[in-house]
């Protein structure tokens, strides 16, 4: 286990703080579709769930997950490797 030093916590803090990121939850009425896409794609729930949540908000899915994209076959769901700097 790495610890970060200080300095180095306080400069990701700052980043993050400056990507005014937002909380979006799912809702429950889609946690059967969720379960549901998981054991057709054979992936895990949690995976799933970013899946459903990223196809309701109409945007991409970014992953370092190969697998992920492999199975879920989603023209949303695209791998970070093949994103332009």
């Amino acid at each position: 286990q790495r610890t970060l030093p200080t300095a180095e916590t306080s400069e990701l803090l700052r980043i993050l703080q400056g990507l005014a990121l937002s909380i979006v939850h799912l809702d429950p009425a889609d946690f059967g579709v969720v379960v549901q896409y998981a054991r057709e794609k054979n992936i895990s729930v949690y995976d799933a769930a970013y899946v459903t949540l990223a196809r309701t908000l109409s945007c991409t899915l970014v992953t370092a997950d190969k697998r992920l994209v492999s199975r879920v076959n989603e023209r949303f769901v695209v791998l970070l490797s093949g994103i332009a700097p």
